[in-house]
């Protein structure tokens, strides 16, 4: 692994390399993965968009509750959202953010507010118990068609939404995910039109990916960095981090993930890297097509008795972008020219098609990960057996006897 080394993948919906010796990198495992079961997982996006109008619209508070890592994940692509439909004030809160929703249920007026429960399998014992805590609001279920959420809005005439999840950890492409969108004015058929063709298209481009990871793990790499300008990409990746993580893991290693800008990377990273150019992985996403911006323009007194480098004034008439580009492009090129290995994920766009092309490409590479390892994110014993002894530690504080 000693030549410098470059790949260029064309996502989501096409795959193209730069290289052909792909063998000096691939595992030979990739070669018996196929597509995931999530991805024939569909939803209707007509019916979503009517539950929506008919009873979250009309109220000018919505609080989405729920687990942990999918509250998180909406917080993440909020900030890059700008106005709510009809000018709704949004709340995310964890479930487990007991103080933060004291606090809103003290504020926010109960005639005026919707508390929506998201909620996975694993959680509806406890979004149940919030529910039955904050009823003064008006609330909406969004949970598995059979279990206690669904009865209790079978008997509490709360308006509900059923969404079974083959699998807990792939709740992307569902329900759960597209209606906080929706509030949002983001286009749910767009998002799911994005993942359709992402499960289609990049299944080559991921499962090549992971076969990197995993060959340059065997020879010492422990890092990964996703390298991006754009915060619209960064934010997406840091989406899907933790279940990068946790399909990197094995008996002896695990791989890291980091998301950077390229500053950022230049400014914290770029000695150690020089240095061990073995350790770290680069995946960079290339930014497509971005404004152009306004021009720089020097003033005559700057021109004629600056001692700047002469070479500089060339940018006269040139977009401010341009130079960014070009910033982030040098740096690729550098990062070659000592030896590290950068893979390109190129052709995404900053659009609803985009964000799903972008997710469904990196949940498919946390599954070909997973395989390649023998880990398993497709079942959940280890949480079970640790949500059945919180509950019994609950009930014996309380009095209760098991």
């Amino acid at each position: 692994m000693g030549q410098k080394k470059s790949l260029s993948l064309r996502a989501p919906f096409r795959v193209n390399f730069s290289e052909t010796k792909l063998c000096d990198y691939l595992a030979p495992e990739v070669d018996g993965l196929f597509l995931p079961p999530f991805t024939a997982e569909t939803f209707n996006a007509e019916r979503l968009d009517i539950f929506y109008r008919n009873t979250l619209a009309r109220y000018g508070n919505v609080i989405f509750t729920g687990g942990g890592e999918l509250i998180r994940a909406l917080a993440t692509l909020f900030r890059l959202s700008g106005d709510t439909r009809c000018s709704q004030r949004i709340y995310l809160c964890e479930m487990g953010e007991t103080e933060i929703m004291c606090r809103l249920y003290d504020r926010l007026p109960a005639d005026n507010t919707v508390l929506v429960i998201l909620s996975r399998k694993f959680d509806e014992m406890e979004l149940l118990a919030l529910s039955l805590a904050y009823s003064a609001w008006p609330q909406v279920f969004l949970a598995p068609t059979h279990g206690p959420l669904a009865e209790g809005a079978r008997l509490l005439r709360i308006p509900f939404f059923p969404v079974d999840l083959a699998f807990n950890r792939f709740w992307y492409n569902s329900e759960l995910f597209h209606l906080p969108l929706t509030t949002l004015g983001h286009e749910p058929e767009a998002i799911s039109e994005g993942f359709i063709q992402g499960y289609r298209e990049c299944i080559d481009g991921s499962r090549t990916v992971a076969g990197i990871l995993r060959t340059m793990e065997k020879q010492g790499c422990w890092r990964v960095f996703f390298l991006s300008r754009n915060p619209f990409f960064r934010l997406i990746v840091e989406i899907l981090t933790p279940l990068l993580e946790e399909s990197s893991t094995g008996e002896k290693c695990r791989l890291y993930y980091r998301v950077l800008s390229p500053d950022t990377l230049k400014e914290h990273y770029l000695d150690e890297l020089c240095r061990n150019p073995a350790e770290t992985l680069c995946l960079w996403l290339d930014e497509g097509q971005r404004p152009a911006g306004p021009q720089i323009s020097f003033p005559e007194i700057l021109r004629e008795n600056s001692y700047l480098d002469s070479r500089f004034f060339a940018l006269q008439g040139k977009p401010f972008s341009g130079l960014a580009c070009a910033e982030s492009e040098s740096l690729r090129a550098f990062l070659v020219e000592k030896r590290m290995t950068v893979v390109a994920l190129s052709g995404f766009r900053e659009d609803d098609e985009s964000l799903g092309g972008l997710l469904a490409f990196f949940q498919l590479l946390a599954c070909f990960n997973a395989w390649l390892r023998g880990v398993d994110l497709f079942n959940d014993p280890s949480r079970v057996e640790a949500d059945g002894k919180a509950w019994d530690h609950f009930f014996w504080n309380i009095g209760v006897p098991g």
